[in-house]
């Protein structure tokens, strides 16, 4: 698994990195090292081989989102007004819970379809969003994992699985 982060891209890094010292310029948190510790946390527990980039951008809708790129690779969109409020436990909740969009695109569970229609597991999926079975699995995973962070054991997935 390669997870890289905004501080490791070449001319987008500077821009997304001004941006978030423009945001706040003495960071409570440090968003890079503890959205890498997630999405290593992540991959390790879920066996993932990817190349996972964030990005900080402005998002009309959600607070993150995921995209998959193709080939292993992704990018986790993260709202850079969100990253404003300096709450580290919501930091590790959307990462982990994009992360398990990763795991669902990564391993062919999830096809989201832009015409409306959508398939988890091969079963066609129209309802309401937040009942689709690919958001209830991730909202099921990101307070565990936020758990797992939160009480030390994030480097116990890490020896475990990797």
């Amino acid at each position: 698994m390669k997870c890289v982060n905004i501080s490791e891209q070449d001319q987008q890094t500077a821009k997304d990195t001004a941006c978030l010292e423009i945001l706040c310029p003495v960071p409570k948190m440090d968003y890079l090292q503890t959205v890498r510790d997630v999405v290593r946390m992540t991959a390790a527990y879920f066996g993932l081989d990817v190349e996972v980039w964030t990005e900080a951008t402005s998002l009309k809708d959600n607070l993150a989102e995921c995209e998959d790129n193709g080939a292993g690779v992704y990018t986790i969109y993260i709202d850079h007004d969100f990253l404003k409020e300096d709450d580290v436990d919501e930091l590790v909740r959307i990462v982990a819970h994009e992360m398990v969009h990763v795991k669902q695109f990564e391993r062919n569970e999830l096809c989201l379809e832009y015409a409306g229609a959508a398939t988890m597991n091969g079963v066609e999926y129209r309802g309401d969003y937040w009942f689709s079975p690919w958001e209830i699995e991730a909202r099921g995973y990101q307070d565990a994992f936020l758990h797992h962070y939160n009480s030390g054991n994030a480097e116990k997935l890490l020896d475990k699985h990797y």
